[in-house]
């Protein structure tokens, strides 16, 4: 579950760098949507912390949570990748 925390988090710096690339309007648009991938690994992380506490009993429920938390990160993240390849590859482009 780390690991895939970590790889996510990779994906999201490196989708911020290519944010760089960008103009300042373009900029102030995908920055709202970075953040929210942000946010959303942060609670993940939030989560597998907890995950020491969680007893054998709830351990389905947690694992059908996490997952569910996991799908949608990777989701967003997706999201905004692609939106944001969109807006910023063509500029790149053609410069």
């Amino acid at each position: 579950m780390h690991s895939e925390i970590s790889t996510l988090q990779e994906q999201a710096l490196a989708l911020g760098q290519e944010i760089k690339l960008g103009s300042e309007n373009l900029k102030a648009e995908a920055q709202p949507k970075l953040d929210a991938v942000k946010a959303k690994l942060a609670d993940l992380n939030k989560q597998l912390d907890e995950a020491k506490d969680v007893s054998a009993s709830k351990w389905a429920e947690f694992k059908s949570g996490f997952e569910t938390s996991s799908q949608d990160a990777k989701n967003s993240l997706m999201q905004a990748e692609a939106w944001i390849s969109e807006k910023i590859a063509p500029t790149a482009s053609t410069n």
